[in-house]
């Protein structure tokens, strides 16, 4: 296309006077498009007397704005402020140029000059010679638009007849021929339309042909140019077409809504697709025979009741036909008398299902919406009239609420569902700590997971049989003492089950009563054996430490509730202490041992 074009503009336009002599072809102006490329078509003449230094390697150069430095050199197209190409050779006299992406700053008036051997140098510049004169556009033009039905010609908007065929003719200029723009059709149609599309010398075009139904009537249709630049630019025209038809999609609408809540104002509306306009005509199903009721597209019935209500007919007639539609029209009311029941009871045992049913007096019918107190901000949990529970858990207790919603209004109803189950996690904690000081105050407390809430009994292992001690969740002892040691028990009790769970109260105390005793008692006779035994009342057991009153300091002599001394002597009389030790405390005992002699 673009070695067709440039042939064209050479042979056919340019060609002008002389043969001989200084002469160069080329147009005034030329349009540009910031972005594009643009096309000098171009050839020069030189005088026969320099016709031999005329060499393909001439410089073929373009200056602007009568200045003197090259912005486009054919031995170096790219690298001057004009990049492109030059086309054909010097020889063959041509100087036809292309300029590639074409900036706001191109524009201005260009002169040609030839550089060859010898003293071939010449520029082509005015007023001998003419110039040409580039003018850059910012942005495209529109493309042009042409409706053609039935092969006549329209500018603006056209009425046709359903059936009839028409053409669009949609055509834009070509300024850049290695980089055409593009055309494509579109309308308000949800279908994709597609033109038939050619090129003349100059421009692009493309042709819409169809034929016209109801459903392009009020339809633009739009032709979008392309023009693939440093970046995409498109540009629109459009044409609108009015189509005339019979009544079409004629149908009846309530306002406010379909359906009316009594004691209001209702208006039922008529429309009907059609050109030119219909006249419409109301019906209703309880006349017999049917007579008209109005006419207009509205009709408007002030403080409705039950007897406005039944069917509505609405009849749209234009030149080109007639069609009918209708309306119900039912007076409704928002929901009332919202309730919600538990099946079997809203008290169920645990692992046992449980539906919960909802229902309301309403028309229409209601949606229903389920709500757990237990969401914050409340979540829908199910939507139906009924919300079922197969295996309940006591997560599952607290109050759920349904809403019952129509388009007119909402109401609720609630119920508390109560998931009970036998106790369970049952413990006794000790406070404070589990190892108790005699004379200290303790509290034992039971606590057991349970629904409803239990009861609970203490017991004694102490006891045969186990009788009750106490009974509520906490057992408090004063003053403790030795004999409160032991296992307690506490029973959790509720309908459903019970449970128990003990703990071991460890009264503790320092050494008391601790006691020295020797065997064999009395005096012993030297070389017989001798054992001092020590013993004492204690929690926790005790450490014997003994000590002998002959040591100074005192020092341990052994450790144990025992000390035997084997073979006695009288150096093993004298006073032997025992202490007896735990963490609470110290208690001392002592016995005096004499080892005598025979005589």
């Amino acid at each position: 296309m673009m070695e067709t074009l440039v042939t064209f503009l050479l042979t056919g336009s340019l060609i002008q006077g002389v043969l001989c002599g200084f002469n160069i072809n080329l147009p005034k102006r030329v349009e540009a498009l910031k972005g594009s490329c643009v096309f000098i078509p171009c050839t020069f003449d030189i005088d026969q007397q320099y016709k031999d230094d005329l060499t393909d390697s001439a410089k073929r150069m373009w200056f602007k704005d009568g200045g003197s430095t090259a912005v486009f050199n054919s031995s170096r197209p790219k690298t001057r402020p004009l990049k492109g190409e030059i086309f054909g050779t010097a020889t063959q006299k041509n100087c036809t140029t292309r300029i590639d992406n074409v900036r706001q700053s191109h524009n201005g008036s260009y002169y040609f000059r030839l550089e060859a051997n010898g003293k071939l140098q010449y520029n082509y510049t005015e007023p001998t010679h003419s110039q040409v004169q580039i003018g850059v556009l910012g942005s495209p033009p529109k493309p042009t638009l042409s409706v053609f039905p039935d092969q006549q010609k329209v500018r603006k908007e056209v009425e046709v007849i359903e059936g009839s065929s028409v053409s669009l003719r949609c055509s834009t200029k070509i300024f850049c021929p290695s980089r055409p723009p593009s055309l494509t059709w579109s309308s308000s149609l949800i279908e994709s339309i597609t033109g038939q599309q050619y090129q003349s010398q100059t421009d692009i075009i493309s042709d819409l042909n169809f034929t016209v139904s109801h459903r392009h009537h009020g339809v633009t249709f739009t032709c979008t140019a392309t023009h693939q630049l440093q970046k995409q630019i498109t540009k629109q025209e459009s044409r609108l077409l009015s189509v005339q038809y019979a009544p079409k999609n004629t149908s009846v609408r309530i306002n406010p809504a379909g359906l009316v809540l009594e004691g209001h104002s209702v208006t039922l509306s008529c429309s009907s697709d059609a050109n030119p306009a219909v006249k419409y005509t109301w019906y209703r199903d309880t006349e017999r025979p049917l007579n008209p009721v109005q006419t207009g597209p509205n009709l408007t019935i002030n403080n409705t009741d039950p007897t406005h209500s039944g069917r509505y007919y609405c009849t749209a007639e234009n030149k080109h036909g007639t069609q009918n539609s209708s309306v119900l029209l039912d007076v409704q009311y928002a929901p009332k008398n919202t309730s919600l029941s538990a099946f079997p009871s809203s008290s169920v045992m645990r692992g046992n299902p449980v539906t919960l049913s909802c229902s309301s007096d309403a028309n229409p019918a209601v949606n229903y919406t389920w709500y757990r107190d237990t969401e914050r901000p409340l979540n829908p949990v199910q939507t139906g009239p009924n919300l079922t529970i197969n295996n309940t858990d006591p997560t599952h207790s607290g109050r759920y609420y349904c809403t019952a919603e129509n388009k007119h209004g909402t109401q609720n109803s609630s119920v508390l569902l109560d998931v009970q189950y036998a106790p369970k996690n049952t413990s006794v904690r000790i406070n404070p700590a589990s190892l108790v000081l005699e004379g200290r105050s303790v509290t034992l407390s039971c606590s057991s997971d349970a629904n409803p809430a239990v009861n609970y009994t203490w017991y004694r292992d102490t006891e045969r049989p186990l009788n009750p001690v106490q009974t509520g969740p906490n057992l408090t002892i004063n003053n403790t003492d030795p004999t409160h040691s032991g296992r307690y028990y506490c029973t959790a009790e509720n309908k459903h089950g019970t449970q128990n769970s003990s703990v071991l109260l460890d009264v503790q105390y320092a050494p008391k009563n601790t006691l020295l005793s020797a065997f064999p008692s009395g005096s012993v006779m030297r070389g017989n054996p001798v054992t001092l035994s020590c013993s004492s009342d204690a929690n926790p057991a005790v450490n014997y430490t003994w000590y002998r009153d002959t040591e100074r300091p005192l020092n341990p002599v052994q450790t144990g509730p025992n000390l035997t001394i084997n073979n006695t002597n009288p150096t093993h009389s004298g006073r032997y202490y025992c202490t007896a030790e735990n963490k609470h405390g110290t208690q001392n005992s002592s016995v005096l041992l004499d080892v005598q002699c025979e005589y």
